[in-house]
């Protein structure tokens, strides 16, 4: 294995392998399993000084370890990192799949009428998605093909292998391209199903929906209504339901002079006691301390836990 003290330093091979730098034409390929195996399925923390490496991960799983954390995935996956980035890995012992790994001055001349392309690989891009239109079968095909010409002798070798590699870079260009727009899609339509729900909510007495009915008037799940919420709102569909009430009993509290268990009646919360509670929960303080305080309470803008 790599020495402690040079884990962190640059290598400019793949991680193990001895000898001396690979040349600025280096394109190589392996099986995720040959090479995890020699280390107990554990590759310390380590980076390459010009080398991009994609892993392709058709089964089993495993754990992507960086600085700036860890991100566990299982397959299918692909899993793209760039040169100069620190990263290590823990491989499930089931693990099958492929490792491409390239040089950058290949990569640069592979993709010279591409700059798009060049852009979006130099940087970690982790793949867990795969439309009909790009599968994993896909990039597999593309490696198999790779790999004929990689440890074959056939006519006009080199040729073949760039165009291929060039194919294999492509395909996840698009497939990030097709998974970025599909996430832009998810999150309008997120927003669109929020802003619903918080209308339906302004314009429904407390307790008079359950979470539930509300998601069934808006076409979507319980589990759906919560997801949409926590993402766009960073809250529960109960909490916004809560703070709703909060916000409109703390309009009363300032402006009129009823009593705070008539405000809660008038709220369709007939229990003094939960209502105090519920209010407390979402401003940190009584209703009565709020009015003495004249609103210098903001509500608490964020819960974590679910409902």
């Amino acid at each position: 294995m790599e020495g402690k003290d040079k884990k962190t330093q640059p290598l400019n091979r793949s991680y193990g392998d001895s000898g001396s730098r690979h040349l600025s034409d280096y394109v190589y390929s392996e099986r995720i399993d040959n090479r995890s195996r020699a280390f107990d399925w554990v590759i310390p923390l380590h980076l390459h000084g010009d080398l991009y490496q994609f892993f392709f991960i058709a089964r089993g799983s495993l754990v992507l370890r960086t600085p700036e954390g860890d991100s566990a995935l299982a397959a299918p996956a692909i899993v793209a990192v760039p040169p100069n980035t620190l990263h290590g890995f823990d491989w499930s012992k089931d693990v099958e799949g492929h490792i491409v790994t390239v040089s950058g001055g290949y990569v640069e001349k592979v993709l010279a009428a591409s700059p798009a392309v060049m852009e979006r690989i130099s940087s970690v891009h982790l793949i867990t998605s795969f439309s009909e239109k790009y599968p994993l079968s896909d990039f597999l095909c593309c490696i198999a093909r790779i790999n004929r010409d990689l440890f074959g002798d056939f006519a006009e070798r080199q040729q073949y292998l760039c165009h291929a590699f060039g194919e294999l870079l492509i395909l996840l260009y698009r497939n990030l391209q097709e998974s970025e727009q599909q996430a832009r899609e998810e999150r309008n339509c997120a927003v669109r199903y929020y802003r619903a729900f918080l209308a339906e909510v302004a314009e429904t007495p407390y307790n008079r929906k359950s979470i539930p009915e509300y998601a069934q008037q808006l076409g979507i799940t319980a589990a759906h209504l919560n997801r949409v919420c926590r993402a766009v709102g960073g809250e529960s569909a109960l909490w916004v339901i809560q703070q709703r009430l909060v916000q409109k009993a703390q309009r009363q509290l300032l402006h009129t002079a009823y009593s705070v268990a008539e405000i809660g009646c008038q709220l369709h919360v007939e229990d003094p006691a939960y209502f105090s509670r519920l209010f407390k929960q979402h401003t940190s303080v009584s209703p009565k301390m709020y009015r003495q305080l004249g609103g210098e309470i903001p509500l608490k803008k964020k819960r974590g836990s679910s409902n």
